[in-house]
């Protein structure tokens, strides 16, 4: 039962993407060619403001790992490098939202259901990225365990960008 209620949920959080996904491609007349002309792409990266937030994002990331590291290195212990990995996140989120409001997604307030909006969404993307860092380092095993988290959490950045863009950080008028 419980196989089919996370397979339920995986599936209703891939539509959703798709959905979102669907709706920037439609918006900004994306075509499959246009996806391998550099200046094409740089300038909705200029245009989104993508390379602030993969400044914010990365900052976060550094934060997050150096979080980590630390908290597996010399309080926890490489047996609960997992518990490290959650403490991190959550200051990671906190960190991310803050620096997201004030310089990625300039146009957006900060709000309280904003920000609760905002930790609902982490906290979906958490279960994701939780799911493929176990499924990971049991895979290639428990010493890989900070280069797996990097690129599971690098991986996803893009997916959250267009989502929180489209989404949770609308320009208000």
């Amino acid at each position: 039962m419980i196989k089919f209620i996370r397979f339920v949920f995986l599936l209703f959080l891939f539509m959703s993407l798709l959905k979102v996904f669907k709706k920037f491609v439609k918006d900004e007349k994306i075509t499959f060619w246009k996806c391998f002309n550099p200046k094409f792409v740089f300038s909705l990266f200029l245009k989104y403001n993508y390379f602030h937030y993969l400044l914010v994002g990365l900052l976060g990331l550094l934060l997050n790992l150096f979080l980590i590291w630390f908290l597996t290195e010399f309080i926890f212990g490489l047996e609960k490098y997992f518990v490290s990995y959650l403490i991190g996140y959550f200051v990671n989120l906190v960190f991310n939202f803050v620096l997201n409001v004030k310089v990625v997604f300039v146009g957006s307030r900060f709000s309280v259901l904003k920000f609760l909006s905002y930790v609902m969404y982490s906290l979906s993307l958490l279960v994701i990225q939780s799911f493929l860092i176990k499924a990971f380092v049991t895979f290639f095993g428990v010493e890989f365990y900070l280069p797996i988290i990097f690129v599971v959490m690098f991986a996803t950045s893009i997916v959250g960008f267009v989502f929180l863009k489209l989404f949770l950080f609308k320009r208000e008028k």
